[in-house]
């Protein structure tokens, strides 16, 4: 195999490892448990995700996560370049009272798509008025 190949091939390599290891993420469970799982998928209707514990596979209820952990797993799988995806992301922080992360999500998918900035608006005014009623 030409040199070439060998340092493309071990590019690719390191490239995939680095991936890999982005799905390592602790997750704090409702219960008190801190699981240590690797990220496999999230469930096309975002309620659940599957992940790997210890060689085994298991699939959690985002429901059973704390808000925070949660958060983390839907921001894993998003694309974070898709404004859509951000508002929705605002809109699952927003609902779980994680206001710092709603306005975070809202203002980068008004950043995104200019077309949302409206709707953003109004999102961040309803966030005013829940942070001050608290």
């Amino acid at each position: 195999m030409s040199r070439t190949l060998k340092i493309i091939f071990a590019a690719l390599a390191l490239c995939l490892s680095a991936r890999a290891a982005l799905a390592d993420e602790v997750l704090h469970h409702k219960d008190g448990r801190v699981i240590k799982a690797r990220l496999v998928a999230l469930a096309d209707d975002g309620a659940a995700v599957t992940i790997i514990v210890a060689g085994k596979r298991e699939t959690v209820p985002l429901d059973d996560l704390m808000a925070e952990s949660g958060y983390r797993v839907r921001l894993f799988f998003a694309d974070r370049k898709n404004a859509t995806q951000r508002y929705d992301l605002g809109m699952y922080s927003m609902q779980r009272s994680l206001y710092y992360l709603a306005r975070k999500e809202f203002t980068e998918a008004a950043r995104l798509d200019p077309l949302l900035r409206k709707k953003v608006d109004a999102r961040l005014g309803e966030l005013h008025e829940l942070v001050a009623a608290e």
